[in-house]
């Protein structure tokens, strides 16, 4: 059995029932001991831990125990502690549950070892706008069963009626139904994570049940854009969490409609990534996610300047000229004018525009639908037979017609000139006969010419059916094993391609995008980008994509905290550097989950392009809360991925705020590892590093890695 009292000792410096400073310490089986934390000794016990509530702004605490009505809060001392004992929660909870159930020794599972630090995740993303319609029964076209990790599901204009199942029950909303549906789609393997709506903008995350443990400090929230901000039928939804020990947003979003709307749009995204408070509020979602997910309709068109736009677009899309059509699309153009989703990844998409099509009825059919549809086909080809022979029946006639007139005439004209010569008969006689032989040609040439239109037509759709056939995905890779994904034709689907609507003039457009931004040396991999036109419910046609991504496992509990068992690990920066900075007194601050405090250096001023002396870099511990928000001009990541070497090595990290650039810091990293203080001492004193600033503080000067 693993001890995990050292792991979930945290240090509280203010509570509503004690004055003084105490330590919570949580044990295996939920229960608090509460110790004086000047010599440790235990001050009280509490009973198991029912649940508690954060607060995002200050590093507090309430506490729910059992037989307790009220809670009890506390004040750590700092966010990162808080953080710490939270998850700590949230890992025994499921695990004392179990063991309570199964009368077993409880046991943490997916650690780190010296072997194996990370594991490797499959996820499946879909987005659609639903039109506000009725979604079909079987998702299997869209969605394939058992085969990813995580399913992430992002809905816009999901609202629609919802007939009861029985007369005395009140139908459930939208948002239980399609609950409903995603979970018996998917079946009992999976449970739901998280969701979250707004309007009819939705979210839903699902993973495995057999992985539910691998996930942990789950938020959610979302951001209203329509009309001033203050509408949700725009915006954007969010659900964050880590897997393992990894943090991961997903985004829901439906942005400003309408072609010349760009600059809208754009404001739309800006809104959101500025409003958005998801897991730690001192930082923008941009530098606390290693990956984000951003999916939706966002509403980015075709801008075709020229005569007839949607004519020449679905010929280009005819001949699949998509590279050609990219050219014309707004999200690409915003996006290299650096003026949206900056940072983020998309592929080419190699599949036809998913807006505007002719929405067509549902693919569930019943029986006599099914008869009613196959009866009028052949009704239809019945009727063109009987069309046909007709025109033959009509063409016939009117040569006899003209035959009984031509002899009418010839009779006249020989009692009329009776007189006339046996030679002028026999030349009219001729003339005749080649007036009959023309008519019959012509008669030929007719039934020869609807012969050709029809097998013209028929080779026209067994082109069209191979073409779309071509345009459905087939193979995605995962861990060197080939999973087959295809759209299957079901019972009473249809078997031509989708028809774009000319109403209203839409253009067809890539509305529906799914895009991803991710930290520096972070292992992501998309294995597909498509869309499912075989769902026809909606004028859109669901898109997915798919990625595999690899997580970090968490540390052992041994490592959380390393000055117990003696280990230090110290994280050495130097030759700092700044370029083009927006503000020009700056100093930095230094902040991570596996830090105890924040480490700021001292202000460098009157210069946009700061230097810093190895000196100007202190080693204290401080209050990581105390930066605010007002006081920051930016923030960068600085990966250690590759700075556990013998060498220090280059890093450069652009600096940011929301979605504006704000410079960027250069500089060596180097993590050292040692069981001997004055060892790393040493070397602070070698590379001319500070231990002290003017803030100073006379506690432990190594910063402990987790």
């Amino acid at each position: 059995m693993i001890s995990l009292t050292a792991f979930h000792q945290v240090k509280v410096i203010q509570t509503g029932v004690f004055s003084k400073n105490i330590i919570l310490e949580l044990n295996e089986d939920l229960t608090v001991t509460i110790l004086d934390a000047k010599d440790l000794k235990i001050i009280k016990k509490k009973n198991q831990v029912e649940k508690f509530e954060k607060n995002f702004d200050l590093p507090k605490l309430k506490v729910w125990f059992k037989k307790q009505k009220k809670p009890n809060e506390y004040e750590f001392e700092s966010g990162t502690a808080r953080e710490r004992f939270c998850e700590a929660i949230n890992i025994l909870k499921d695990s004392v549950e179990d063991s309570q159930k199964e009368k077993s020794v409880v046991k943490l599972k997916r650690r780190a070892t010296k072997e194996k630090s990370t594991e490797k995740f499959n996820i499946f993303t879909g987005s659609w706008n639903m039109g506000e319609s009725t979604p079909p029964d079987d998702l299997s076209p869209w969605i394939p069963r058992d085969i990813f990790d995580i399913y992430a599901f992002s809905l816009q204009e999901s609202n629609y009626s919802i007939p009861s199942k029985n007369e005395e029950k009140k139908s459930s909303s939208c948002e239980d139904d399609l609950l409903e549906r995603f979970q018996s789609h998917l079946g009992s393997n999976y449970t739901v994570l998280a969701y979250q709506s707004m309007y009819m903008i939705r979210l839903f995350i699902f993973v495995k049940k057999s992985l539910k443990d691998a996930f942990s400090s789950i938020d959610s929230n979302y951001v209203m854009t329509g009309v001033g901000g203050l509408f949700g039928n725009k915006g954007g939804v969010l659900i964050s969490f880590k897997i393992d020990h990894t943090p991961v947003c997903f985004i829901s979003s439906h942005l400003a409609a309408h072609l010349e709307n760009v600059s809208q749009r754009n404001q739309d995204y800006t809104s959101i990534v500025e409003k958005a408070k998801i897991g730690l509020p001192i930082f923008d979602i941009f530098n606390q996610f290693h990956h984000i997910f951003w999916m939706g309709d966002l509403n980015y068109r075709l801008d075709v300047k020229r005569e007839n736009p949607i004519e020449r677009v679905v010929s280009e899309i005819e001949k699949k000229n998509y590279e050609g059509l990219l050219e014309a699309d707004q999200l690409t153009l915003e996006m290299k004018e650096k003026r949206v989703f900056q940072g983020f990844i998309e592929p080419h998409p190699s599949f036809p525009p998913t807006y505007k099509y002719d929405p067509e009825i549902s693919m569930k059919f019943s029986r006599f639908i099914q008869k009613s549809i196959d009866l009028t086909q052949y009704n239809v080809s019945v009727q063109k037979s009987i069309d046909l022979t007709r025109q033959q029946i009509g063409l016939q006639k009117k040569t006899n017609q003209n035959e009984n007139n031509q002899n009418q005439n010839q009779n006249e004209n020989q009692n009329l000139n009776e007189n006339q010569n046996l030679n002028e008969n026999q030349n009219q006689n001729q003339n005749e006969n080649q007036n009959q032989n023309q008519n019959q040609n012509e008669n030929q040439n007719q039934n020869e010419n609807q012969n050709e239109n029809q097998n013209q037509n028929q080779n026209q759709n067994q082109n069209e059916n191979e073409n779309q056939n071509e345009n459905n995905p087939k193979k995605v890779s995962f861990n060197e094993n080939e999973i087959e994904i295809e759209n299957k034709n079901q019972k009473g689907n249809f078997d031509h391609p989708r028809t774009y609507s000319k109403q209203r003039n839409r253009i067809p457009s890539w509305c529906d995008r799914i895009l991803t931004r991710s930290f520096p040396n972070t292992k992501i991999k998309r294995t597909s980008y498509s869309c499912c036109d075989d769902i026809r419910t909606s004028d859109h046609s669901p898109i997915y994509s798919t990625f595999e991504i690899e997580t970090l496992l968490p540390p052992p509990p041994q490592s959380i905290f390393s000055g117990i068992v003696g280990l230090l690990c110290g994280i050495i920066i130097s030759d700092l550097k700044g370029k083009d900075l927006k503000s020009n007194n700056t100093y930095l601050t230094f902040k991570a989950s596996f830090l105890e405090s924040k480490i700021d250096t001292s202000i460098v001023k009157k210069t946009n392009d700061p230097i810093w002396k190895n000196s100007d870099i202190p080693n204290f511990i401080n209050d990581p809360d105390l930066v605010k928000k007002n006081d920051c001009a930016g923030w960068g990541i600085i990966s250690l991925a590759k700075a556990c070497e013998k060498d220090p090595v280059n890093f450069t990290a652009k600096i940011s705020k929301y979605t504006q650039s704000c410079g960027k810091i250069t500089g060596n990293v180097q993590v050292i590892w040692t069981n001997n203080n004055d060892n790393f001492e040493n070397l602070l004193r070698s590379r001319n590093i500070s231990k002290k600033g003017k803030k100073q503080d006379k506690k432990s000067k190594t910063n402990n890695n987790n």
